[in-house]
């Protein structure tokens, strides 16, 4: 048979079942998960039935009644759904296939047991459809995955942040948000309430799109995949425990937690200015984006940074080691199908009880070391992740836990530029861009010099009034199959810059 290499049956790889009343192989490779039909002779396969990625299978395991039930996702109409594959034994080898179950889900990367996991759901996210994707398309991957469920649906603004502050953290292994950005911005502030905040904020994040903005998705899984609802649980039922970058943001005596992006001038304007176009799904930032280069309005601020690097090819050349060195490691170690490790304390030990929040090292006051940026600029670009959207890389040297928050100060360009530039956002061409100043801060502060104005903070809107961001390194944490923000580095690992 074409495209497989010739097998002895009686290898680890590979038991026999009757699927369907008919005979059948069911076996695996290093990355592969097959089942075969067998030929006219039985001791060989003849016709594939499924073919899918060996990370996809869910669980597998033999039942009471002596039957095999395996668990995978298997692509349907451009979604991957579960699929069950329900088999029966030969006589005789029960033993064999109870261990061969074993094999594939260590093999595969199963969680054993299944995680415990807090959902939190916004029904009325992605236009109304958040509770139906949660129950039709994301329940049938966790609970295929042996998981363990806790449901909250929302009924109001801030109900999720209400929910974390108050959440009990050792019940949990994970929070899964199902809903767009909003709905993790409001987590990761109440984790950040929490009366056991450091404790709390050391519960892992992951998210399940559901909502019209879900760049921490896309960041997660890569643009290729970000709207497949199965993939995206598979990354919360699987991915291992990683460090996460936030940051304070603080606005007078508000102090907040940003996870997502900072904006001023013609991004914010895109991003808080375009709210009548949800409807366009992501072209509507494409519009607000060249309604805003026709614009071309100055952004009346001025920027102080606390500056970690400011050179980009120094930052393109650091970032290219650390993914390589990620890269590796994940195939070295056996993450790349997945991780052993369910549960968030795997990386260290917890914090004492009752530890809040760290101190801020910079106020407002503070000028020493600090660095003001001299020019004019078109826009403020602020990120801890490398897409704001499906098409837009922003921060191609964005990493999950550096330290260093990525800001991108935008001066003023010809309109032919800005609008050219927008052909290799998908992987951050931008950034070599002369008029794109790319920085790798610990803290920056924005002043704005007018009265009216528009700053969006993870895609919510505040004051148009001075703020300034810190960065805490590794202080949250976040589940990941690839150990690393999807995309391939974007521009940054190309040969060609």
């Amino acid at each position: 048979m074409e495209g497989v290499a010739p097998l002895d049956w009686k290898l680890d790889n590979a038991i026999h079942l009757t699927v369907d009343e008919k005979p059948a192989v069911v076996w695996f490779t290093d990355h592969e998960f097959k089942v075969s039909a067998l030929g006219l002779h039985g001791d060989a396969p003849d016709t594939v039935k499924l073919c899918t990625s060996l990370k996809h299978v869910l669980h597998g395991e033999l039942r009471a009644d002596g039957s095999a039930h395996i668990a995978t996702l298997a692509l349907k109409q451009k979604q991957h759904v579960v699929l069950w594959i329900t088999g029966k034994p030969q006589d005789g080898e029960k033993e064999l296939v109870q261990a061969w179950m074993g094999r594939l889900m260590t093999a595969a990367g199963c969680i054993v047991p299944g995680r415990r996991i807090k959902v939190i759901v916004n029904p009325f996210g992605g236009q109304g459809k958040g509770k139906h994707i949660f129950e039709h398309r994301a329940r049938p991957v966790f609970e295929a995955a042996k998981c363990f469920l806790d449901v909250t649906f929302t009924t109001h603004s801030g109900h999720a942040e209400e929910v974390a502050a108050s959440l009990d953290v050792s019940a949990y292994d994970a929070i899964a948000i199902v809903s767009g950005d909003g709905v993790a911005y409001e987590v990761f502030n109440g984790l950040a309430k929490h009366k056991d905040a450091l404790r709390a904020l050391r519960l892992p994040v992951a998210h399940v799109p559901a909502g019209s903005g879900n760049a921490f998705t896309v960041s997660l899984i890569g643009p290729k995949d970000c709207r497949d609802v199965a993939l995206a649980v598979l990354n919360a039922v699987k991915g291992r425990v990683v460090p996460l970058d936030i940051a304070s943001i603080t606005q007078g005596n508000e102090r907040r937690v940003t996870f997502l992006s900072q904006t001023m001038g013609l991004m914010a304007d895109l991003d808080l200015g375009t709210e009548n176009l949800r409807w366009m799904g992501d072209q509507r930032f494409i519009v607000g984006f060249v309604q805003g280069v026709l614009r071309m309005k100055h952004c009346p601020v001025k920027v102080w940074l606390k500056v970690a690097e400011s050179d980009k090819q120094k930052i393109a050349d650091v970032f290219r080691a650390h993914y390589t060195f990620n890269t590796d490691k994940s195939h070295a170690d056996g993450t790349a199908n997945g991780t052993a490790n369910g549960n968030a304390s795997a990386l260290e030990e917890e914090p004492a009880e009752g530890e809040g929040m760290p101190p801020l090292k910079w106020r407002d006051s503070d000028n020493d070391g600090w660095v003001e940026f001299p020019e004019k600029i078109i826009y403020l670009y602020g990120g801890m992740m490398p897409y704001v959207a499906r098409d837009f890389m922003q921060f191609p040297a964005a990493e999950m836990n550096d330290g260093c928050l990525d800001l991108v100060l935008q001066t003023p360009a010809p309109r032919t530029t800005m609008l050219s530039s927008q052909d290799g956002a998908h992987s951050g061409k931008q950034f070599w861009m002369p008029s794109q100043h790319y920085f790798k801060v610990h803290a920056y502060r924005a002043i704005p010099l007018a009265q009216k104005g528009n700053i969006s903070i993870d895609g919510e809107r505040w004051p148009f009034l001075p703020f300034q961001v810190e960065v805490h390194k590794g202080l949250g944490r976040t589940l990941s199959m690839l150990g690393r923000w999807a995309g391939e580095g974007g521009c940054l690992t190309q040969e060609e810059k």
